[in-house]
């Protein structure tokens, strides 16, 4: 037989033997997608996560298809001056502060969150 073949062979076995069976995958809720960060919300989805157990991490998206959601709403776009000069700072702030708390509320029970977004876009 061909080295490709035992290799393969090898590692069939190693699975039935349960070798990479033992790795736990990782159980993360993908919530508040792509709507605005609600902190009652995840007040609430963090309280059943600890009900049901078994949950990992917290995958948020946010608002991304409006101007201050998502990755968007989180950046001043500095290096980019047209940009920055539309950019409201207070909008940026607020909602830099509502993703802070969704995370310190992930926190309190231990949980990572993660942010996904798929694209970054600036203002003409």
């Amino acid at each position: 037989m061909s080295r490709m073949l035992y290799g393969l062979l090898a590692a069939a076995g190693m699975f039935a033997a349960g070798g990479c069976a033992k790795a736990k995958p990782e159980i993360s809720w993908s919530i508040m997608h792509p709507t605005k960060l609600n902190i009652e919300y995840m007040k609430r989805v963090v309280e059943k996560a600890r009900e049901y157990g078994g949950v990992d991490s917290f995958e948020v998206c946010g608002d991304c298809h409006s101007p201050y959601g998502g990755i968007n709403g989180l950046t001043m776009h500095e290096p980019y001056p047209n940009a920055h000069r539309l950019t409201d700072p207070a909008m940026v702030e607020k909602a830099r502060a509502e993703l802070n708390e969704v995370v310190a509320i992930a926190r309190s029970a231990g949980k990572p969150v993660y942010y996904w977004h798929r694209e970054i876009f600036l203002p003409k």
